[in-house]
């Protein structure tokens, strides 16, 4: 069993100011990834488990063109894909990135990894 840690930027708790007495009894954990268990959990009051793609976006940007949006999909085999922001960083920088390929239905991650020179260590 891992341990998960929640560290804070503050050097001391005051930093945060009072602690809310109603934060464990009004939380809801509804639909989050759990790492422990490489799964979603879901509130077994709460029926209704249909999430947006976004809750920030109305649609898929177009700058993602033919990539797979949104770009973590937590329920799926696949649970992450290209990042076109990480695709340009590592074009940028001479590294080979994990690109998604669309010939089959099936999403198939390709990976090249040239590790000399690194760049972040030359």
């Amino acid at each position: 069993m891992r341990l998960h840690v929640v560290t804070s930027c503050a050097d001391r708790a005051s930093d945060w100011g009072p602690a809310d007495p109603r934060v464990i009894s009004t939380l809801i954990h509804h639909g989050n990834f759990d790492n422990v268990t490489n799964s979603v959990k879901w509130d077994s009051v709460i029926t209704d488990h249909d999430l947006p793609n976004s809750l920030y976006l109305a649609q898929k940007p177009s700058f993602f063109g033919d990539l797979t949006w949104p770009w973590v999909q937590p329920e799926g085999t696949n649970k992450l894909y290209s990042l076109p922001a990480r695709i340009r960083f590592d074009e940028a920088h001479g590294i080979a990135s994990m690109v998604e390929s669309h010939e089959s239905q099936a999403t198939v991650h390709e990976m090249q990894l040239d590790i000399s020179p690194n760049p972040f260590n030359p």
